[in-house]
């Protein structure tokens, strides 16, 4: 399989065709080599339109979605950008891409260690790793331009609306099991916070939602 062809492919038949069609995440999309950060027995996968698992139970979102996540966010070079669930490091690479700084959450340290070895190969030094459960072990108070979360929850929490500058951007996929909806949050000011559905969809819990019961952040 000719990898950079099934890349091109992709943009112009699940991207494009998905109302992905900013250029910026197009081009951005098309300069990562997704492949290397897709476990090695999934490499012909790597482009396909499909969720991929991975070694802890949890799954890599599919292109189109994550398309739609940077396209939604509109992540600007002088963001602070939180994303809670790291996976392999592709869609934190591609954040990091754009961002000025990313802090990255999970609680699974493998995955972590994954990652961050996937960074330090692309020379990509503006992110850092926290390992733990966000709502339990993360004391950070900072507040972010942009929050990604990679997997869905039940309710997007108070405290972590809370965590949003003014202006601040905020993606997740939003309900349980078949009936979730991918939304946008931005914060318009201190007390007014207006969501937009993006589109439906049906992907794995972030790993807090299946240890913890609500998720608190």
């Amino acid at each position: 399989m000719n990898l950079a062809n099934a890349r091109t492919n992709m943009i112009k038949q699940q991207l494009r065709t998905w109302d992905v069609l900013d250029d910026a995440v197009l081009q951005l999309i098309e300069s990562v080599a997704r492949e290397q950060f897709v476990p090695s027995q999934y490499h012909n996968l790597a482009y396909a339109d499909v969720s991929i698992p991975l070694a802890n139970g949890q799954m890599m979102l599919s292109p189109k979605i994550e398309g739609h996540i940077l396209q939604a966010v509109q992540i600007k070079h002088t963001d602070n950008v939180l994303e809670v669930g790291t996976g392999t490091g592709y869609l934190t690479t591609l954040i990091a891409k754009q961002a000025k700084y990313v802090t990255s959450v999970d609680i699974d340290v493998q995955m972590i260690k994954l990652a961050d070895s996937h960074l330090k190969k692309l020379l990509i030094s503006n992110v850092s790793f926290e390992q733990g459960y966000a709502e339990q072990d993360w004391p950070s108070e900072e507040n972010y331009d942009v929050i990604i979360l990679s997997g869905s929850v039940p309710n997007v929490p108070e405290k972590l609306k809370n965590r949003l500058s003014i202006g601040g951007r905020l993606f997740a996929i939003v309900g349980t099991t078949a009936a979730m909806v991918a939304t946008l949050m931005t914060r318009a000011s201190r007390e007014q916070f207006i969501s937009k559905p993006l589109f439906d969809t049906n992907v794995k819990a972030l790993a807090q939602e299946q240890a913890t019961d609500p998720f608190v952040f």
